[in-house]
């Protein structure tokens, strides 16, 4: 069984940002994503924030969207920098934006945390352009190697090693 721990992110003025995350794993997850050296994440699944606001804090200069039919971030969005956009859009049907996003040549993560994983990778995996980087979380209890082994097959794992021995849920994978 995985160990969780919230993560609570005071803010000035009172706004708060709850985020729960295996033990250890936050900060390894985090240094991986470092490693990657990327202009844009694009994160599938906002929901409160809280990922979100660790990305924003950790990568204040990379270019970050976030995606969410149901973004329960509003009142707290003044607590973010800059460099969030944040997209009240269904990313389980053809999303404009999203593509878009997924069109430009800067080095980019797509990072799956949606409701549908398995859906995700297979409707945007194929749109990142060599050299991206694709994650997911929730991995070995949401999704699983048999849901997008077809489509990140031939892709090199990236951070596994950190990620599997900091017993965290997030995969990453570069496409080739």
């Amino acid at each position: 069984m995985r160990q969780s721990l919230t993560h609570r992110f005071e803010q000035k003025g009172g706004g708060a940002f709850i985020m729960k995350h295996e033990s250890e794993g936050v900060k390894v997850v985090i240094d991986v994503i470092a490693e990657m050296q990327i202009d844009l994440i694009i994160e599938l699944g906002t929901f409160r924030g809280g990922f979100t606001k660790l990305l924003n804090d950790a990568f204040p200069i990379a270019e970050l969207h976030t995606y969410d039919l149901y973004n329960e971030t509003k009142q707290v969005r003044e607590f973010f920098n800059g460099n969030v956009v944040f997209h009240n859009e269904d990313v389980l049907i053809k999303c404009p934006s999203l593509m878009q996003l997924l069109n430009r040549q800067e080095k980019k993560l797509l990072y799956c945390d949606n409701g549908r994983k398995r859906q995700e990778v297979a409707m945007y995996s194929w749109q990142l352009n060599p050299g991206d980087f694709l994650g997911v979380h929730d991995w070995g209890y949401e999704i699983f190697l048999k849901d997008v082994n077809d489509y990140v097959s031939e892709w090199e794992q990236f951070g596994w090693g950190k990620l599997v021995k900091a017993k965290t849920t997030s995969r990453f994978w570069r496409k080739p």
